[in-house]
């Protein structure tokens, strides 16, 4: 039960992170520079991962959705206080 509900959520925070950067943070007017690079962090970290894993391919992924959701709202936070 607990997997499927990892799953479950996994899957909605990766979708959310699809479609929520592209669009919406695009048409701020602040430079992207820096959400580029934490992008380019967390898809490095998520290769990293997946180098070494093979029963925690899962965590990888997991991690990596949180690092985009990071990413973004730190982008938020910048384009609004910058």
């Amino acid at each position: 039960m607990s997997i499927r509900k990892n799953l479950i959520t996994l899957a909605s925070v990766l979708t959310l992170v699809t479609f929520l950067p592209s669009g919406v943070l695009a048409s701020i007017r602040c430079p992207t520079s820096k959400y580029e690079k934490c992008i380019d962090r967390a898809e490095q970290a998520l290769n990293d991962c997946l180098d070494h894993a093979t029963l925690t391919e899962v965590l990888c992924w997991s991690r990596y959705g949180y690092a985009k959701i990071w990413c973004t709202i730190l982008y938020g936070v910048r384009s609004i206080f910058d």
